[in-house]
């Protein structure tokens, strides 16, 4: 880590390194959590923090192998590789849509269990297909359609700027 007053801190090539190795095992856990052993992909996020610093390499690659080795965690946030490198995300919020644009859900912030269990609920999770149906210059507000689903719901930007699309 490298540390300039006033210009904050950049890690240098070995804890970019570190970092990513943290980050592998946190959403390597969160999905060994969801596909294995059951839990909800809002219960997962303290869970996996508890765990992360504590699993040897070897189980980390066990457990990847186990799981076929993912390259998104339940969030659709995307794993660092084995050799630690993190894969190019060309995801977009929610929130730039607008009306009549039709997007795919990549990744949706894991930071709120309520937003994630209120995401689940009308459908907006990774893979969905999401088409604007229109929005609102006034407040920022969208009304989205979710493939499969049966209404248009209407979402603010405190949601839209946590869920992430490819267009």
């Amino acid at each position: 880590m490298n540390y300039k007053k006033h210009q904050g801190v950049t890690l240098t090539k070995n804890g970019e390194k570190a970092a990513l190795e943290v980050i592998r095992h946190h959403r390597l856990l969160e999905t060994f959590l969801v596909n294995t052993l059951g839990y909800s992909w809002d219960e997962v996020h303290h869970e996996a923090d508890r765990l992360e610093h504590v699993i040897s390499e070897d189980f980390e690659a066990r457990m990847a192998a186990a799981l076929g080795h993912p390259t998104r965690d339940p969030h659709g946030e995307l794993i660092p590789t084995a050799d630690l490198t993190m894969p190019a995300d060309k995801s977009c919020p929610l929130a730039s849509l607008r009306t009549d644009e039709t997007a795919t859900v990549r990744r949706v912030s894991d930071d709120d269990p309520a937003l994630l269990r209120h995401l689940r609920e009308i459908g907006v999770v990774p893979e969905a297909i999401v088409t604007i149906k229109k929005y609102s210059e006034f407040d920022g507000n969208l009304t989205i359609r979710v493939e499969g689903q049966k209404s248009n719901v209407v979402l603010g930007t405190a949601v839209t700027t946590q869920v992430f699309v490819d267009k």
